[in-house]
């Protein structure tokens, strides 16, 4: 189509600013004075409908996109073009294509002619533009399309051109790109030409490697013994002749700046900003001087092979991104330089022995009793002539002279999978073939450098010896290369769990965070609330009777959050008593205690909970006790008494909700290992670590050992056997749904169970749906022969009355059969007094609150009515369906049910969460069944990037995070309906 005969449409006749209508801002505010008048567009009067509409368009897309406009096409483009516009903004803005960019201008003619010819738009993908971010010039990439745009005649008379950003994406293949470059060692590589493998692949992207230089070590260096390394320069990228960073040797202690970095780098890359030592780098990519200097260890399995300098790529942040790519770099580099280290050290023995057999058979015995190579000579039937001491050693088998008269006697000794290639390269090596090698595991095992023993591995050649042309018989050369196939397999593993370390430290991120998120949101409203209540009294002039019921109310509410503070407090003490646990800090403290005493204790600490959750407790001795004569025994009553706290919180915490609420909590006495005194179906949490026998310590005595035995039986609601193989794992909960509707971060169990395991015991349970629980642990002891010397305080009350301080204020001299005494408790479910619907004419918002925490339900519902909101409430997501179909948006209703501007949906819900609930309701939307689009905003303690985006995915509008108060969620409502 010949563009420069399209016409730009008629003027407008009416006179009226029709750009008043484009939605007011800065952006708009320069595009109205743009003076289109001297472009071929003309003045705004003089536009087309069909321009106008498009421009309306434009303006209204929040994605970045430009309109360029008749035959010379002139730009018109709306404010999130700015940024990939970058230094074109804003002449930009009316000017044409050619004149803005005259470098790239034939390139992309035949791109708009293609879309003229097609009638299509027609992509560009990932093109480079720089873009002026946090202070810089930023490398970018965008994919974007130019679209035709048709006139009033239906000719084509201009493009809409659309980007999306992909820097991300283009930047880590690039990466990707170069790593498995590196990887891909070739042919004949050798230690003397790594270097030149390695710098090849860097200059493959030398934006993100724009300066570089690597060393090597002298042998077998240890990571411990870095110190005294003498450094091999290997190569470098950027580096002029005569630096002096390109010395031939260097020593790793030398008081250079640069080798202070390298000994820096322990084990991790560390990045730094670059130094003057770096003023005089030939920088490549960019040609730009990087601002920082990033220094990467080569090792493998405690062995320091070298180190790496890398300059960042001067036109990208120092980000996550950076710090993986580094990672990810010290990961392949010291992999690829391992497995050929590796490799040439077997190569030299392969190759030393080869030759020395190239020698008479006196030389080859002589030599091979010194070899640390297994070595054998055999005849054509398959029969020992001789070998030497190592090729015994390897296969684990005495040299008999019933061995000799065995055919192949060393494959019995072969794992029976493998047997078929020994077969194979028998077969082979007495029909001619020169050399025949393969690899097999063999029955006896080798214990690597960490983990549990391993199959040994060994590398087979077998040689034929030939005389006059005739095979008369072959000699078989075996090196064990388990240390290199650990090495392989560690290395996939190490990558498994540095994946599945990442899953676990985001899922302990997410039960931290929903866990304090949400009573700390609670605890925001109500201060919020009690710092208002001053200025309603004096606003709206109150009774005394009204003034004594705020009084009351901010008393409920402070009570309400002392109770959130202490829940706060029960999560920070289990990571406290965790991160000790990973750090091997955990210690025990053995005292002379009794085991009545011990129960007791635990019971009194946790009383005005029992009394306020109305639970009938019963403390039982076990008859063994007697049986056993046991009054005192030695143990930490510390480490005991957390256990039996944790057990008894969680009988009371699932118990509490339950018609019939009895907790018993029995303890006993055992001499031998008491597992199987439990009964039958009894499951026993597995140990993962051997436990050394904590009573040998000089600090236990000599008196006889014992066991001491607890149980704690609940009538709750019980679990299935699938729940309780979850249990005692850290971070799990017997089901998803546990944390929900009890709350907690599944720590508990995993410590009382670690706690147990350090004192020689074990953690098991025994529960049926509907039927309750019990659950009960051992610890191992030493009986004492009397009562302790009497003092004033023991050291089992002072640890029991540290324990105090930190739960609740309880009289010290109280007992268990003592009619507890009545102790104030936060009324937590109870709300304040708030109609249940406002008048019509007071009401701001008709909201649906769906909320499965009745804390934050109760005080969220208090806070809008107080602010004249209609609030309607669900307690998850069915009930939140069922309220919108009573609604005036569901269609049947023909807008005769309540009113409902907004939902609030809460996302970790049982029955059904918030964001499934969402997804019915734009499925509904999509149906026809509802009349309007409802507005859905989230309030979540859910607040990870990814976790807002499944929630925008879900159809969610918009996320609120917890903690918030209501002034901030009213702001948010009234942004999104617009009034």
């Amino acid at each position: 189509m010949d563009m420069n005969k399209a016409p730009l449409g008629p003027a407008s006749p009416d006179g009226v600013d029709w750009t008043q209508d484009i939605p007011d801002s800065d952006h708009v505010r320069f595009f109205r004075s743009t003076p289109f008048h001297y472009s071929q567009l003309g003045p705004f009067e003089s536009w087309s409908t069909t321009l106008r509409l498009y421009t309306y368009q434009l303006f209204a897309d929040n994605r970045p996109g430009c309109i360029y406009w008749g035959p010379e096409k002139v730009a018109i483009y709306n404010e999130a073009f700015v940024e990939p516009a970058g230094g074109s903004h804003p002449f930009l803005m009316g000017h044409t294509f050619a004149e803005v960019y005259p470098e790239i201008c034939n390139d992309i003619m035949p791109v708009f002619e293609m879309a003229i010819q097609t009638k299509k738009a027609v992509s560009v993908v990932e093109i480079p533009l720089m873009v002026k971010r946090n202070n810089f010039l930023e490398e970018t990439f965008f994919t974007g399309n130019f679209n035709p745009l048709r006139g009033d005649d239906g000719r084509v008379e201009g493009f809409y051109n659309s980007l999306t950003e992909v820097t991300r994406q283009k930047i880590t293949d690039r990466r990707r790109k170069m790593l498995n470059l590196i990887a891909a060692l070739p042919d004949g590589c050798t230690s003397d030409t790594l270097g030149s493998h390695f710098m090849n692949c860097f200059q493959t992207n030398s934006s993100d490697m724009p300066f570089v230089v690597m060393w090597s070590t002298d042998g077998d260096t240890s990571l411990s013994t870095k110190s005294a390394t003498r450094l091999k320069f290997m190569g470098s990228i950027g580096l002029p002749e005569g630096h002096k960073l390109r010395a031939e040797r260097a020593s790793l202690d030398s008081e250079e700046e640069t080798y202070s970095l390298l000994r820096n780098a322990a084990i991790d890359p560390v990045t730094c900003p670059r130094g003057p030592d770096f003023d005089d780098i030939q920088w490549q990519g960019f040609e730009e001087p990087s601002q920082h200097i990033c220094t990467v260890p080569i090792s493998n399995a405690g062995r320091l092979y070298g180190y790496l300098m890398v300059g960042a790529n001067p036109r990208r942040p120092i980000d996550d991104d950076h710090e993986q790519f580094m990672r990810d770099l010290a990961t392949q580099t010291s992999s690829t330089m391992a497995f050929l280290v590796s490799m040439e050290e077997s190569r030299k023995r392969q190759n030393s022995l080869e030759n020395q057999l190239a020698a008479s058979e006196r030389h080859i015995r002589y030599m091979a009793d010194h070899l640390d190579v297994g070595l054998e000579h055999l005849n054509l039937d398959g029969k020992v002539i001789w070998a030497n001491e190592h090729y015994f050693s390897l296969i684990g088998q005495e040299p008999t002279t019933e061995f000799q008269t065995l055919r192949l006697p060393f494959k019995s000794h072969v794992l029976e999978e493998d047997q078929p290639k020994i077969l194979a390269v028998w077969e082979a090596v007495v029909k001619g073939t020169s050399t025949n090698t393969t690899e097999f595991r063999m029955k006896i095992l080798w214990t690597p450098p960490s983990g549990p023993p391993i199959n040994a591995t060994v590398l087979l050649s077998a040689i034929p010896y030939v005389e006059d042309g005739e095979i008369k018989s072959v000699v078989a050369c075996m090196t064990e290369v388990s240390r290199l196939k650990w090495a392989e397999a560690w290395q996939a593993r190490a990558a498994y769990e540095a994946q599945e370390a990442k899953r676990q430290q985001s899922e302990f991120t997410d039960a931290i965070s929903h866990e304090v998120r949400n009573p700390l949101s609670a605890m925001l409203q109500l201060a919020n609330g009690i710092s208002g209540c001053l200025e309603d009294i004096t606003e709206e002039d109150a009774s005394p009777e009204e003034c004594l019921q705020i009084i009351q109310d901010n008393i409920e509410a402070a009570k309400t959050i002392i109770f959130c503070a202490n829940h706060q407090k029960k999560i920070v003490d289990d990571v406290l008593i965790l991160s000790k646990m990973d750090f091997m800090l955990l210690t025990l403290s053995p005292s002379p205690s009794r085991p009545l005493d011990l129960a007791q204790n635990a019971v009194k600490m946790l009383h005005a909970t029992i009394s306020e959750a109305k639970i009938d407790l019963k403390v039982e001795e076990d008859e063994s006790i007697t049986k056993l004569g046991l009054s005192w025994v030695l143990c930490d009553p510390l480490r005991v008494a957390q256990i039996l706290i944790n057990l008894l919180s969680n009988a009371i915490k699932f118990t509490r909700q339950e018609s019939r609420r009895c907790v018993t909590v029995c303890y006993g006495a055992s001499i031998e290992e008491p597992s199987n005194s439990f009964g039958e179906g009894f499951a026993w949490a597995s140990s993962k670590h051997e436990q050394e026998d904590v009573t040998n310590g000089q600090e236990w005595g000599d008196g006889e050992q014992v066991y001491l035995t607890f149980c704690v039986k609940d009538t709750g609601p019980g679990m299935t056997e699938e729940e309780r193989s979850r249990l005692f794992s850290r971070f799990q909960q017997a089901s998803p749904k546990t944390s929900i509707k009890y709350g907690g971060t599944g720590l508990g169990l995993f410590i009382s169970h670690t706690l147990t395991e350090k004192q020689n015991g074990k953690m098991g349970v025994i529960s049926k749906p509907g039927q309750g629980s019990t659950f009960a642990f051992f610890v191992k002891g030493r009986r004492v022969p009397g009562p302790p010397t009497p003092s004033s305080e023991s050291t089992q009350e002072l640890v029991f009355r540290q324990l105090k301080a930190a739960q609740e204020n309880v009289t010290p001299d109280a007992t268990v059969s003592e009619k507890p005494k009545k102790v104030q408790r936060p009324k937590i479910l109870s709300s304040p007094k708030i109609p249940q619907y406002l008048d019509p004419s007071d009401v701001v918002y008709h909201i649906l609150l769906v909320e499965d925490n009745i804390i934050n339900q109760r005080i969220m519902r208090a806070q809008l009515v107080k602010a004249k909101c209609n609030v309607y409430v669900a307690n998850h997501g069915l009930e939140a369906l069922e309220n919108l179909r009573r609604s005036d948006i569901w269609e049947e209703t023909n807008g005769t049910g309540h009113k409902l501007d907004v939902i609030l949906m809460d996302v970790e819900m049982p029955i059904m969460d918030g964001l499934s609930a969402c997804r019915e309701i734009r499925s509904l939307e999509k149906a026809g069944k509802l009349t309007r689009h409802i507005e859905v905003i989230a309030i979540t303690a859910n607040v990870r990037q990814a976790q807002v985006d499944r929630a925008l995915d879900a159809g969610i509008d918009e996320v609120m995070s917890k903690p918030f108060v209501v002034p901030e969620l009213l702001t948010m409502i009234k942004s999104r309906l617009g009034r």
